[in-house]
């Protein structure tokens, strides 16, 4: 980027200013009415009625799982890390950031040691499943901690 070429709307003329505000403002509205829309389409597709090759009547919803399902029974698939990236993705609207990079750091970690078995590297391996038990370990503490205080 060349920073040479900004200029601080405070150098610049109120005219100025309000119109490129002015602009900025409608660029945001078409942006998020895209999104929106967007948004509404895939809860129609999601919604919908299909019919698979067998000719059962399916939703869409459970193709989208279906096709979940399939691609993360592979974990040497190509797409298996995307479908957990996915799943994490969907799975963790609700839950908090600290609950999100601990996902996020368990799926990398799994990721490693699927690379790590394709590679054979046996002494990594070993090192990789002691800090998988140490997190897993880690995260059931968390999680008795977090439903002993929402009972109490």
């Amino acid at each position: 980027m060349n920073d040479e070429n900004l200029i601080p709307t405070t150098k610049r003329s109120k005219n100025e200013a309000r119109e490129l505000g002015r602009k900025g403002g409608k660029r945001s509205g078409e942006v998020r009415k895209a999104k929106a829309d967007l948004r509404k389409m895939a809860q129609q597709v999601l919604d919908g009625i299909y019919e698979d090759k067998n000719g059962n009547k399916v939703t869409g919803t459970e193709i989208l799982i279906r096709g979940l399902v399939a691609n993360m029974a592979d974990p040497k698939g190509k797409n298996w890390g995307k479908a957990m990236d996915l799943l994490i993705t969907l799975t963790s609207a609700a839950r908090s950031e600290e609950q999100k990079k601990r996902e996020q750091i368990e799926n990398e970690l799994l990721k490693a040691k699927i690379k790590m078995l394709e590679g054979g590297d046996d002494v990594a391996l070993t090192k990789l499943d002691a800090i998988l038990g140490n997190l897993e370990r880690t995260a059931l503490d968390g999680e008795h901690t977090e439903t002993k205080s929402e009972t109490e």
